[in-house]
């Protein structure tokens, strides 16, 4: 939910070609395919850890004492977290390499997840959720930056769909097994089982996880960063191929995350474009989402169990619609350029700065827009290369937020039909919005570059 998007700062084929042609990653397929599906999974805990609370607030309300509005704070918080948190995690990954963020936030998420699984009380249930958000939300934006670390755009869009899986199955399985603990063992044991699962996944990408930052270890021949951007076997490494890591990284960056860069991208008409109709659209999925099995208790007299199963339809359709619209993307993406009489470049990756990326993108699937948005490759000047994931959480995630503490005042104002129909009617802005950005976004991102 589940985007195109690239490093700061990193050594790119894609913005600074060199005159003998490099090959874009030395990892070869098989390391790719691993190393997406580790992805993949540590993606899963973002939607995940949000989905399986939603069946079992009616109960932790009751359990701790606390009003349904209190509750929904909690969901808020978990949002402003999850917008605030890439913004701030991907820059540092930028610096210090992909891997040692990876082992970062599973380790927050763990240790949160057995605080609340421990907890009895709102104030630390409101702040664990916070620290919880904080370990997972970063792993989604993290997988995209890998995925752009590791394959050219004309071959991105297939490996961001499959990265993509992951978070995206969240919202299948989350619900349902959330309702289902609540219901049989007690809701302490939702929190046990994301623990459970947080501390499985540190294993895999403590030992195998390779570094893959292009400012670290360019396209993965270079031998940089410290003792924890090496993994402990090198089972996925260049290295077991007999490729020779024969040189070090010639800079590094060294400062302070900085969570506010990000803004700037707003004020660029293309990008803000981007922004807005992806935050009307994740607004009102929020909202759905977080409704859904309170509304669906409380007027059909369903279970947990029972509403954790309403959200089977959407995970479902999401996990297969992140596969085949990679599998579009792609294809979308050699038509264009056909179009255009541009040759990809399928060693080193082909140059943007004239590529036509926004028609590409959204030239025959603009009516799976909310799939397609993560992977809109409206690219900054080279000098402000930055993961357009984190920004497009920082833009989204805090209006959701505010949708969601908003919700049930609206609800008792003016009902629920009509709060979801007036959010229905915001979601359809976004269509002449991208439509706008298919035609005019070239020219604009244009003068950008210029």
């Amino acid at each position: 939910m589940p985007p195109d998007l690239k490093c700061e700062g990193t050594i790119d084929a894609t913005d600074t070609p060199p005159t003998t042609p490099q090959e874009y990653t030395v990892f070869n397929k098989n390391a790719i395919r691993i190393i997406v599906l580790l992805c993949a999974v540590a993606g899963f805990f973002s939607p995940f850890s949000a989905f399986t609370y939603f069946p079992a607030i009616d109960y932790i309300g009751k359990d701790l004492g606390v009003s349904l509005q209190l509750m929904d704070l909690t969901i808020t918080m978990f949002l402003v977290v999850q917008g605030i948190a890439p913004a701030i995690l991907g820059d540092l990954a930028d610096q210090v390499g992909r891997r040692p963020v990876y082992l970062l936030v599973l380790v927050v998420y763990f240790a949160a997840s057995v605080g609340l699984a421990l907890q009895r009380s709102y104030p630390a249930l409101l702040v664990l959720r916070m620290v919880q958000s904080f370990g997972s939300s970063g792993t989604i934006a993290l997988g995209i930056m890998v995925v752009a670390d590791l394959a050219p755009p004309h071959d991105r869009g297939r490996y961001i769909g499959a990265m993509l899986s992951g978070p995206n199955s969240g919202p299948s399985f989350g619900p349902v097994l959330g309702g289902i603990l609540a219901e049989l063992t007690g809701w302490p044991w939702i929190f046990w089982l994301l623990a459970i699962m947080g501390g499985a996944s540190l294993f895999p990408f403590f030992v195998l996880f390779p570094e893959t930052c292009r400012n670290i270890v360019g396209n993965g021949s270079l031998d940089g960063g410290g003792r924890l951007n090496k993994p402990l076997a090198h089972v996925l490494s260049p290295m077991r191929e007999g490729r020779a890591h024969d040189k070090k990284p010639t800079h590094r960056l060294q400062r302070f995350p900085n969570p506010f860069k990000c803004l700037r991208i707003v004020a660029r008409r293309h990008d803000a474009l981007l922004l807005v109709s992806n935050a009307l659209f994740y607004l009102t999925y929020s909202c759905v989402q977080a409704s859904l099995a309170t509304l669906v208790m409380q007027h059909y007299g369903l279970n947990a169990l029972q509403a954790g199963l309403c959200y089977l339809p959407y995970g479902v359709a999401s996990i297969i619609a992140s596969y085949l619209v990679g599998k579009v993307l792609d294809l979308d993406y050699r038509i264009t350029a056909r179009h255009e009489g541009i040759t990809i470049d399928k060693i080193a990756g082909d140059a943007l700065i004239s590529f036509p990326i926004e028609r590409a993108r959204i030239r025959s699937v603009w009516y799976f827009i909310f799939c397609d948005l993560p992977h809109a490759e409206c690219r900054p000047p080279p000098d402000r290369n930055r993961p357009r994931k984190r920004r497009r959480e920082c833009h989204a995630l805090p209006r959701a937020a505010a949708g969601v503490v908003c919700l049930q005042p609206l609800f008792d104002t003016i009902g629920v039909g009509w709060a979801f129909t007036t959010l229905g009617l915001l979601s359809g802005l976004s269509v002449p919005m991208l439509l706008v950005l298919r035609s005019l976004g070239p020219k604009w991102r244009g003068c950008v570059w210029n």
